[in-house]
C-alpha cells in the first residue's frame, strides 16, 4: 500500500489517494456500466473480439474522445466512452477531484470492466485514456481485471508503487510529451519505471511536445491493439 501522494491536475486533483482497494461484492460494482453512464461506438459488444474503453480528460465531456474510435478501429473492435461522475461548474465532467472521488471512480472503473466481461466473456478488454483519464485508468493495473492492455496518453502519477505483475497482467502503452505543462513528463517516467519494476511490459512512447494525442502515438496504440488481434 502506497501513501498518500499529492498531484495537481490544473484544478482536478488535489491530495488524491494512490491506492485502494478494490470489491467486486460492492453494490456499486453490481450496477450496469459500473453506474456510470457510457456511449458505445461501433460493432454491439456481443460481436466484438475487442472491447476498447477510453477515458476523458479533466474538464471534457463523456463524448471528447469519441474521435479517436477513426484512428483505433479495426475488425471485430468495438469502443466505450464512460463519462466521469463529478459535474463540474464549467459545463464539463471529472473523474475526480478530491481522494474520496478518486476512490469513487475506480470503484465505479472496476465495475464497468466487470460488466463488458460478463457481456463479452470472449472478448479482450483494454482500457485508456487522455490526462486524467490516463491517470485513472493506471489505478486498474494490478486490480486483478481482465484488462490486456492500458493505454495511456500523457498520464500523471497517483501511486508509488504496484503489485507484482501476474502471467495475464496488462501490457501497457504509456505516451508522454517532453514538455507537458499540465501533467509532468517525469511523473510519466516515473510511472514506467515503477511498472517495470513490478515486471509489466511497457511500451514506452515519448514524443516531443505538449499535453496531446499525436497521430503518430494513436497508430502505436492501434498497432498494439492490433497485434493482440492477430496472435494464436
Amino acid at each position: 500500500m502506497s501513501r498518500l501522494l499529492s498531484i495537481l491536475f490544473i484544478g482536478a486533483l488535489i491530495g488524491c489517494s494512490g491506492r485502494s482497494e478494490s470489491n467486486s461484492s460492492t453494490m456499486q460494482n453490481e450496477r450496469p456500466w459500473g453506474g456510470l453512464k457510457v456511449q458505445q461506438v461501433g460493432i454491439p459488444i456481443e460481436q466484438a473480439n475487442q472491447v476498447v474503453v477510453l477515458l476523458h480528460g479533466y474538464g471534457a465531456s463523456g463524448s471528447d474522445l469519441v474521435p479517436l474510435a477513426d484512428g483505433l478501429q479495426g475488425d471485430k473492435r468495438t469502443f466505450v466512452f464512460p463519462a466521469g461522475p463529478i459535474p463540474l461548474d464549467s459545463g464539463g465532467v471529472a473523474w475526480a477531484t478530491s481522494e474520496d472521488e478518486v476512490r469513487s471512480s475506480e470503484q465505479a472503473l472496476i465495475g464497468l470492466v466487470q460488466h463488458i466481461q460478463k457481456m463479452r466473456p470472449e472478448a479482450e478488454i483494454a482500457v485508456g485514456g487522455f490526462s486524467q483519464g490516463a491517470t485513472m485508468s493506471s489505478l486498474l493495473t494490478d486490480k486483478g481485471l481482465p484488462i490486456k492492455h492500458l493505454l495511456l496518453f500523457s498520464p500523471g502519477l497517483l501511486v508509488e508503487s504496484f503489485s507484482a505483475a501476474s502471467g495475464d497482467g496488462p501490457k501497457v502503452m504509456i505516451a508522454h510529451g517532453t514538455d507537458d505543462d499540465v501533467l509532468a513528463y517525469s511523473d510519466a517516467e516515473k510511472l514506467k519505471e515503477l511498472l517495470i519494476s513490478a515486471g509489466y511490459v511497457v511500451n514506452w512512447k515519448p514524443f516531443e511536445g505538449g499535453h496531446s494525442i499525436l497521430i503518430e502515438t494513436l497508430n502505436e496504440a492501434k498497432a498494439q491493439l492490433d497485434k493482440s488481434s492477430q496472435d494464436p
